[in-house]
């Protein structure tokens, strides 16, 4: 009998390393299936700068502020969705008549190459190197201030914060890429900017030593392990919203799946064909970035749990963020 057994090991070991074989001859076949039928995207100008009449103009709304951070982080893992969330936000904002929209992109005004076409997986850069447009909306116009680097964002924070008073607004938004950082035995996160990287825990301070402390700011973490990057942010009358708890975010060739579904229901339609979608839970005509906030996770259908959380009297937020 142990005779016996001892003549199948051979052959069993045999069969194992077969169909190990075929496993790793499939998964490249598999995935090339799964890149071109989920991943495949639209393409440049993206879907939301195609639809007339999406963005419908509104009036200005004095005192409300909005810095777009566009990280990208370096030419060969910059995706083309980053500059489309960017340039979704921006149109947004600027149809409901944010009075100021500052944007800091990747490398800025260069005209260097800074990003892929596409990416594989929507997560490996294969497509050729062009360089990110700086007219976000289609109109002709230059709408990018400079660099996603940290100098950047403390000169338009500081340029920001004294233009603001007590009543005016700030929300800030940020679309790239987001690691994980294990110091000692905590593990904390930081955003990617370009060739640089920053902790939550940063922007805090260089918000708290900029913006008037009676104004009220709103962040958006759209990156990677962003519930634990504004884990570290304490400055109060802030609202913080992270889409990425407590890992990765979700995104396909286009868009971040979170910040797509923060715009649609601010826009309350599809920046993929213009329908209408359900919105204005309180029936007011107005969609607060909270109630975008809540309608996005409602519709969000992905594993990445977005977090909101306001710190300051919850009495005094204002109705934009409620």
């Amino acid at each position: 009998m142990n005779g016996e057994r001892a003549l199948q090991r051979p052959y069993r070991w045999r069969r194992y390393l077969k169909y190990f074989g075929l496993l790793l001859l499939s998964t490249p076949f598999t995935l090339f299936l799964v890149d071109n039928f989920f991943f495949q995207g639209l393409g440049h100008p993206p879907p939301h700068l195609k639809i007339r009449g999406l963005f419908k103009p509104s009036p200005i709304v004095t005192g409300r502020f909005a810095l777009i951070i566009n990280g990208g982080l370096s030419v060969e893992k910059n995706h083309a969705r980053y500059w489309n969330n960017t340039s979704l936000f921006y149109c947004t904002l600027k149809s409901l008549g944010w009075e100021q929209i500052r944007v800091l992109q990747s490398d800025g005004l260069s005209s260097a190459p800074d990003r892929q076409k596409r990416s594989f997986m929507g997560i490996i850069g294969t497509g050729e190197l062009m360089d990110s447009p700086l007219d976000l909306d289609g109109d002709g116009q230059n709408d990018v201030q400079g660099p996603a680097t940290i100098e950047a964002i403390k000169k338009e924070l500081k340029d920001i914060g004294q233009l603001m008073t007590a009543n005016d607004t700030l929300f800030i938004v940020l679309t790239d890429h987001g690691q994980l950082r294990l110091q000692g035995s905590t593990v904390r996160s930081v955003a990617m900017l370009w060739g640089q990287e920053f902790y939550g825990r940063e922007l805090d301070t260089w918000v708290k030593e900029t913006i008037p402390a009676d104004a009220w700011v709103s962040i958006l973490a759209a990156q990677c392990h962003s519930g634990i990057f504004i884990d570290e942010i304490k400055r109060d009358r802030t609202v913080l919203m992270a889409s990425g708890w407590p890992l990765w975010i979700w995104s396909d060739q286009d868009y971040s799946v979170f910040p797509y579904r923060f715009c649609e229901a601010l826009l309350r339609r599809s920046p993929l064909d213009g329908i209408p979608v359900p919105g204005d839970p309180n029936g007011d005509g107005f969609v607060s970035l909270g109630e975008a906030f809540s309608l996005a996770y409602k519709r969000d259908k992905v594993p990445e749990w977005p977090v909101r959380r306001i710190v300051g009297n919850m009495a005094n937020v204002p109705k934009l963020y409620q």
